[in-house]
């Protein structure tokens, strides 16, 4: 839920993309490339007067045949069409210690449609990358990989243990650990993994966000707490580390589960796990930098996280990043860190979408597009808690970016097919031209969560779903990204690319 209230959103809107390659003009390389930065919006063409939409939640109608932002097996560039039909939120003030409300959206009288410009077909990348054939259904970019130099983001979605997981947790020996064990050779083999850190982990600090008497050291639903006010053992943080992962998000919904002062605790712990944190910061430190920095072999790569909203909660310290209440210091932000001649890479993580839903919402594409636009090269979403799809975007100065609209839950007591259905995403980034990192590839592990004993996982936990023969979730992942991007979880992570083979490397090597 949003701190502001107050927001209006267009009553309809139609997204397209362009069927037709973009041109290549003369000096542009050998891939057509985008020339708007944004989708085009013109008038809708007339129709018949259908009856008036009833005030309910949000409902997406997808042209038959769309299957998302994305490249079709034989090359061309997928015609998408959605209609969503969104009711206009009821208007109500702020609470006390918000900050003011932004301008509101106009609501437009008549439909309108968004015309988004025509992706490079898929074999025109293919061959500007040195690829004799792209692998079927895969995002083809032109930035060529040298494994020797190559870093790998492992990146996952939403660590949000429930009230079984959290008991869990306290029983055994490697704590949270427990609930990723049987996918933690997959995370260490990555350079950097992510993970989007959901709730507080606020040492001894109760729903009133009040610090108890005596040390709590198991889930009493007081102190440690499931939906829908989280709060977890600060041990988390340390057994995400344990396990390899190297920096988390924590702007989120759910940052202020425990107020100001669990925000506080969780920046200490994380702090203290050794884990890089990006989306909040201290009450006590309003100028500390939103950003947070990793370093792979000298490679610098920057992260930015934001989230659409607290629940609602005031953030009267201003600990948290708004990705749409704030956008414009998003973008600027951005746009600063890749200025900036000592960073390689930027990446934005922002905590956005409808929850449950497999479509991302307009403004979540649009923010996208511009975080491309300002220097990002990848965007990593979370929040939906199920998968939406992935994009290759080009910019106006023909930077190509990397889009991942939901990546699903991690680890969660959330266990329908959707939602117990996740994926490790994994980049493979490669210095460019102009000595800069880019995304040279993406590929990703379909992931399975249990909630039954099995000889492989006798406790609540994620597996991969190909080394659990879970095929409900194997098809699933495969219905909303593409089969042919699916990395075997026993794969080495280096060496990521659009082609089965034959992408040259850039020391001369064949790939």
């Amino acid at each position: 839920m949003a701190r502001c209230l107050t927001r209006r959103v267009w009553l309809a809107l139609v997204l397209a993309a362009g069927v037709a390659a973009a041109a290549v003009g003369p000096g542009a390389g050998a891939h057509a490339q985008v020339t708007a930065p944004l989708p085009q919006v013109r008038p809708a063409v007339p129709a018949p007067a259908a009856p008036a939409a009833p005030a309910v939640p949000a409902t997406t109608t997808a042209v038959p045949e769309a299957t998302g932002p994305d490249i079709t097996p034989d090359g061309g560039a997928v015609p998408l069409a959605v209609v969503l039909n969104l009711p206009a939120e009821v208007s109500a003030p702020p609470l006390p210690g918000q900050r003011p409300p932004p301008p509101p959206f106009v609501i437009p009288t008549a439909p309108v449609v968004v015309v988004a410009p025509a992706v490079p077909r898929a074999h025109e990348v293919a061959e500007a990358a040195g690829c004799t054939v792209p692998a079927e259904g895969r995002l083809a970019f032109t930035t060529p990989i040298d494994a020797t130099t190559e870093i790998t983001i492992a990146a996952v979605g939403d660590v949000l243990p429930h009230a079984r997981l959290q008991r869990q947790a306290f029983t055994e020996a490697d704590g949270f650990a427990s609930l990723w064990r049987e996918v933690a050779d997959v995370i260490a083999a990555a350079d950097i993994a992510y993970a989007n850190l959901e709730g507080p982990t606020a040492r001894d600090i109760g729903k009133d966000g009040r610090e108890v008497a005596n040390p709590v050291d198991h889930y009493d639903d007081w102190v440690y707490s499931s939906y829908p006010m989280f709060n977890y053992h600060p041990r988390l943080p340390g057994d995400l580390a344990a396990s390899g992962f190297d920096i988390v998000s924590t702007a989120n919904n759910h940052s202020l589960d425990r107020y100001a002062i669990g925000a506080d605790r969780t920046l200490e712990a994380v702090t203290a796990a050794g884990l890089a944190h990006s989306g909040t910061r201290p009450s006590t430190d309003p100028n500390r930098p939103w950003h947070t920095i990793t370093d792979v072999a000298g490679r610098r790569i920057a992260w930015l996280a934001c989230t659409y909203g607290t629940n609602g909660l005031p953030d009267r310290a201003g600990q948290v990043l708004l990705c749409f209440d704030e956008r414009q210091r998003v973008l600027d932000t951005l746009s600063a860190l890749a200025s900036d001649p000592d960073i390689d890479a930027v990446v934005l993580t922002p905590h956005w979408g409808v929850e449950y839903t497999h479509t991302p919402r307009p403004e979540q594409v649009e923010l996208a597009h511009l975080a491309i636009e300002a220097g990002a090269v990848a965007v990593i979403g979370n929040h939906p808690h199920v998968i939406q799809p992935w994009e290759r975007y080009v910019a106006n100065d023909g930077r190509e970016g990397f889009i991942a609209y939901s990546l699903g839950n991690f680890v969660s007591g959330q266990f329908e097919l959707p939602r117990r259905t996740s994926l490790i995403l994994v980049l493979g980034l490669a210095e460019d031209a102009a000595g800069r990192l880019a995304v040279a590839g993406a590929r990703y592990v379909p992931l399975a969560m249990t909630n039954s004993a099995s000889a492989r996982q006798p406790t609540f936990g994620v597996d991969a779903a190909a080394r659990t023969g879970a095929a409900d979730s194997l098809a699933h992942a495969a219905g909303l990204l593409p089969a042919g991007a699916v990395l075997p979880p026993d794969a080495p992570l280096t060496g990521l690319t659009a082609c089965d083979a034959g992408r040259l490397l850039a020391a001369g090597g064949a790939g």
